[in-house]
């Protein structure tokens, strides 16, 4: 969506598999057309301290999206961002696991401006934007039939015992 509204894109990252995992969302996003607007990924290291050090380098950058499915990460990068600019508008893709710690950031002083919340959330947003590329729509169908056959399993499961007794 950033890509279609024009936006430049540097993505970064504190964890070491971060740029291979950028790389390859960009790749599937840009389907083999060379966008200039996107920066090759970069690794940092140093958690929050690595965070400080990029944003000390980022002179340019007008909004930070972070995406985490872990609340220590999460917080660290709300938290360096806050200190370091103010005003910065934030917005986050987090896993629902996340979810719990982000709220609080919604209502409070926060540079946070916006989540998108876990498979559900995705599949929200991809509906309320045009983009031709929608794989959460997929990936919730395929988790609620995956968790339609646990529950058959279940059932059967059940079923089986009831008529073998106790005594198996």
């Amino acid at each position: 969506h950033l890509l279609q509204k024009g936006a430049r894109l540097t993505p970064v990252s504190t964890l070491p598999e971060g740029p291979a995992l950028a790389e390859r969302l960009i790749s599937r996003l840009t389907a083999g057309t060379h966008l200039p607007r996107v920066v090759t990924p970069v690794y940092q290291p140093g958690q929050a301290s690595g965070v400080q050090s990029l944003l000390t380098d980022a002179s340019d950058v007008t909004m930070v999206v972070v995406l985490s499915g872990e609340p220590g990460e999460f917080r660290t990068w709300l938290e360096q961002v806050r200190a370091r600019f103010v005003d910065m508008p934030v917005v986050a893709g987090i896993s629902a696991r996340v979810e719990t710690d982000a709220r609080p950031y919604l209502s409070a002083q926060s540079n946070l401006k916006g989540i998108v919340v876990g498979l559900i959330g995705a599949a929200a947003y991809e509906s309320s934007i045009d983009s031709i590329y929608r794989p959460a729509g997929f990936y919730l169908q395929a988790l609620a039939l995956s968790h339609l056959v646990v529950v058959g399993l279940i059932l059967v499961g059940g079923v089986v015992f009831m008529i073998g007794g106790k005594n198996r």
